[in-house]
């Protein structure tokens, strides 16, 4: 897992949201630090795991949290993503 998205939402191909414990962090920087508004990459795939979405981008894979309502939301915006990379799973 590269980190949490907190409250995610879809923005044409990639997902926005608040991360948390990302692997690449740097409080120095400022880059990736906890509670930043963050998008991903390119979404490649996601599946649901529980309360959680995991999506899995060309770079990464996030866990993404949000409420029941919500994360119906961002999984029906997923489905309908086009498959950008030729070998995207959706499920």
């Amino acid at each position: 897992m590269t980190g949490l998205l907190v409250d995610p939402f879809v923005v044409r191909t990639v997902c926005v949201g608040w991360v948390y414990r990302h692997v690449k962090a740097d409080p120095l920087t400022g880059r990736f630090v906890d509670g930043n508004l963050f998008h991903t990459s390119y979404v490649v795939g996601f599946a649901e795991n529980g309360e959680f979405v995991v999506i899995t981008t060309l770079n990464s894979v996030y866990v993404c949290v949000a409420m029941e309502e919500q994360r119906q939301e961002l999984i029906a915006s997923l489905s309908i993503l086009p498959n950008l990379c030729g070998q995207c799973t959706y499920i």
